[in-house]
């Protein structure tokens, strides 16, 4: 099952509410039924039968990967997990939109996580049928280059004939334009539009309406992978073939316009904190919109 971040949280949710082995302090009970629910399989037997095969590289789609690259699976739909011999934990994506409650079985790992709350955990992501193909460009992570994420209003798109403006009406006229809460991102199809260089690195050309994924790094080594569309590129007042800055500025968000409303987060550089940005990947498309 291919699931974005929201329905693998809910799937985890609605497991935890409704099926009973999920209300039990035995992690092992609830991660069988939150798998069941997503067509994941989990090998059979004790906790310690099912570490010992894991840990294998060999059981279906479950591949062994670091702690970070775990969170950034769930944080894209993909099934993750921490494991020992005596509990697992199943993973959830970071979203702050929706967020669920976490448990002993089911967390976020971020920089706020506790020592005591992962100690002795070896992680895993279920990557069959789930890997993101499609064109993409590495970020150099020499230098500065990626490291500034600035912002621009979409309320600035208004000349009728350009793509982005047809692109905005067009997904406004037809349901599929939101503002995200608390970040007042302008969304479309729930993807955060941004804008970057027509050709990023002169090695990854795009076009107005493309789907990418954006992979940005914590300066703490945490990988978070966003959901974007492009809304707008990086015109001649960004030179270098990276964008803003001498490069540093390859990707800038797209708030809804500069005047957020009380309860929403004010217009600011670097919203994702302090990284950089070390790939962004063409995963699709919106579709006609002219």
């Amino acid at each position: 099952m291919k699931m974005n971040k929201k329905q693998y949280n809910n799937v985890i949710e609605n497991t935890l509410k409704h099926e009973q082995s999920a209300q039990t302090d035995d992690s092992l009970a609830t991660a069988r039924a939150i798998f069941d629910n997503m067509g994941v399989a989990l090998p059979q037997g004790d906790i310690k039968t099912v570490y010992e095969t894991i840990k294998t590289d060999n059981y279906m789609g479950w591949k062994s990967c670091t702690m970070q690259e775990a969170q950034a699976a769930a944080d894209r739909g993909v099934a993750a997990i921490g494991i020992s011999e005596d509990r697992i934990v199943v993973l959830l994506a970071i979203d702050e939109e929706q967020p669920v409650t976490q448990t002993a079985s089911v967390m976020t790992l971020d920089e706020n996580t506790s020592a005591f709350a992962v100690d002795g955990l070896q992680y895993y992501s279920y990557s069959y049928g789930t890997t993101t193909n499609g064109p993409y460009v590495d970020i150099p992570q020499t230098g500065n280059i990626g490291t500034v994420i600035s912002y621009m209003g979409y309320h600035l798109i208004t000349s009728p004939s350009s793509n982005q403006y047809k692109l905005k009406r067009h997904a406004q006229n037809n349901g599929r334009y939101s503002y995200s809460y608390p970040e007042y991102f302008a969304q479309i199809d729930g993807r955060i539009v941004i804008a970057t260089k027509p050709n990023i690195g002169n090695q990854l050309p795009l076009s107005i309406g493309d789907y990418v994924q954006v992979t940005f790094k914590t300066n703490s080594g945490y990988i978070r992978n966003y959901d974007c569309i492009i809304g707008d590129f990086k015109g001649a007042d960004a030179p270098n073939i990276w964008g803003h800055y001498d490069g540093q500025g390859v990707v800038e968000v797209v708030y809804h316009n500069y005047n957020p409303p009380s309860g929403y987060n004010a217009n600011t550089n670097n919203p994702w904190g302090s990284g950089r940005v070390i790939r962004i990947t063409k995963v699709g498309n919106y579709g006609n919109f002219t």
